[in-house]
């Protein structure tokens, strides 16, 4: 059983057991108290939590508050509304999420329940801060193809250019057969000029 203290000084949660531990009333011999601050369970689940805007809070299996990451919500009736707490209670499952709109933001909700107590540990992360990890990725990604695309018309210009360089020397003595008397046009098709010279030479012969 848990005993919530109502002390001005501090909040504290009371966890009670039975000595020795045993389901048979008639068998007991006393009972084990420990307090806890709520603030150390507090800082204890905030130590393990990552800090990406996500709030998260602790209950029983009867919907009481142990503990919230917001103070000041601590003694709100019911964290993120009553639809999130009374949907946790109904479902059968010990660990499960879902998305609901919690102050007009989608909101993914996950939970996992304690086993032997049945407390129910709850995170409420908004879903745009799992998108906020996604855009340095998609933004990289976007780099990468860009740099891939322009490299890729780079390397094909350099092999293009290779590949030319052979008819430069031919187009030379194709000028230097006819006697300087060729004329190429800017964008002329260099097989037809070495045709061409081929044919006047032929003719000459």
């Amino acid at each position: 059983a848990s005993i919530f203290s109502d002390s001005f000084a501090t909040d504290l949660i009371t966890y009670v057991r039975p000595y020795p531990y045993t389901t048979k009333a008639s068998n007991i011999q006393g009972y084990v108290a420990i307090n806890l601050k709520e603030s150390a369970l507090r800082n204890m689940l905030s130590s393990t939590d990552p800090d990406n805007g996500s709030d998260f809070f602790l209950m029983s299996g009867a919907g009481h508050l142990f503990t919230h990451s917001d103070p000041a919500a601590l003694h709100e009736p019911r964290p993120g509304g009553d639809g999130i707490v009374d949907s946790i209670l109904r479902a059968k499952r010990r660990t499960d999420n879902f998305i609901v709109p919690v102050g007009g933001d989608r909101t993914m909700v996950s939970y996992i329940t304690m086993p032997e107590l049945g407390w129910k540990l709850v995170n409420m992360t908004p879903v745009s801060e799992y998108y906020k990890s996604i855009v340095p990725i998609r933004n990289s990604l976007i780099f990468v193809c860009i740099a891939a695309v322009l490299i890729g018309i780079l390397v094909s210009r350099i092999v293009t250019n290779r590949m030319y360089t052979p008819f430069r020397p031919i187009l030379r003595m194709a000028h230097a057969l006819s006697g300087h008397q060729l004329q190429q046009e800017p964008h002329a098709n260099e097989f037809k000029i070495i045709n061409h010279v081929i044919t006047d030479l032929s003719d000459k012969v």
